[in-house]
């Protein structure tokens, strides 16, 4: 039988560690590598993700706006509207201001129609 020596066995133990690290290294310089290229790949879609977002706010708005307004406006007019109506009308509302964060000429024109109690 053929013995193993200590020299063999450091040998190979020698080169399992250096299979191991040089793995590790090559696995590390890749992964690194990669995901540096993955974000520098993604940064245009994020942008564009970011713009759809910003453009989806503000067609969210302006429909608000545009509901309100009418609403608004025929209200002044004294114009009757059903209760599902008038629920839709106070839940844009909300969604308007609360949401959408916006306070303008709409919200004032809600408080004098309160005061004059047609609302």
């Amino acid at each position: 039988m053929d013995a193993i020596t200590l020299g063999e066995l450091s040998g190979a133990i020698s080169l399992l560690a250096g299979f191991i690290t040089g793995g590790a290294t090559i696995y590390h310089f890749f992964s690194k590598n990669a995901s540096q290229r993955l974000s520098e790949a993604l940064k245009p879609i994020e942008s564009q993700i970011l713009d759809l977002n910003n453009n989806i706010r503000d067609l969210d708005l302006n429909t608000c706006k545009n509901f309100l307004v009418d609403f608004l406006a025929s209200v002044d007019r004294g114009e009757k509207y059903d209760e599902a109506t008038v629920r839709h009308f106070w839940e844009v509302y909300d969604h308007y201001t609360i949401d959408l964060k916006s306070n303008s000429y709409i919200h004032d024109k809600v408080e004098r129609l309160k005061h004059e109690g047609k609302l």
